[in-house]
């Protein structure tokens, strides 16, 4: 096959990626490589993560929903304003230790100290909100299908779109004509008076 585990790929039926495991409603991306393809009416996932290998099969007719998401890594984001909170403190300590004379070499360490906190978090945040996860997810009554992706989203909601289009097709009524079964002939009896 020639593809690297690290790239999601897609060809017109199948999709890869990396694996996700739910942790309470939330997606958490996992090591290991994913993907997708319909084969027939069956959506297949083959998760490998590791040594271990998982294949989940799954209807294509039941599939209620196919979700993107794309969003950055909360964690990262929580933790880059923290330390850029308690830079800005320290500069803000520093510029009152200033007012109250304690001296220029106070205020130049604690301007040093405070940037040590101050500026990984500005470039914490920023990588955050780069460096975006995307996520692709396939709903059904039985089981949730994360996909983690960093290719471009239009591949990938084409093929989530394909998908809903066969679930609408094998899901739809079978159409009135061809329920009609010719009805076997009646002959009308004749009565005697």
């Amino acid at each position: 096959m020639g593809k690297t585990l690290s790239q999601s790929t897609m060809s017109n039926n199948e999709i890869s990626g990396k694996p996700g495991a739910l942790w309470g409603p939330l997606p958490i991306p996992m090591r290991g490589r994913t993907s997708a393809k319909v084969v027939g009416d069956i959506l297949q996932a083959t998760v490998t993560n590791g040594a271990a290998k998982q294949i989940i099969k799954v209807r294509v007719q039941n599939i209620d929903n196919v979700e993107f998401q794309e969003a950055p890594n909360y964690f990262l984001l929580v933790l880059g304003y923290f330390l850029a909170l308690l830079g800005g403190l320290g500069i803000l300590s520093a510029l009152l230790r200033m007012v109250n004379y304690f001296g220029l070499i106070s205020f130049i360490s604690s301007v040093i100290g405070s940037l040590i906190f101050l500026v990984p978090g500005i470039l914490i945040i920023l990588y955050a909100r780069k460096n975006k996860s995307k996520l692709m997810t396939f709903r059904t009554p039985c089981c949730v299908i994360p996909i983690f992706f960093t290719a471009d989203i239009g591949m990938y909601e084409q093929f989530g779109n394909n998908v809903l289009l066969l679930a609408r097709q094998l899901n739809s009524p079978v159409s009135p004509q061809a329920q009609k079964r010719p009805q076997p002939a009646q002959t009308q009896g004749t009565r005697a008076v």
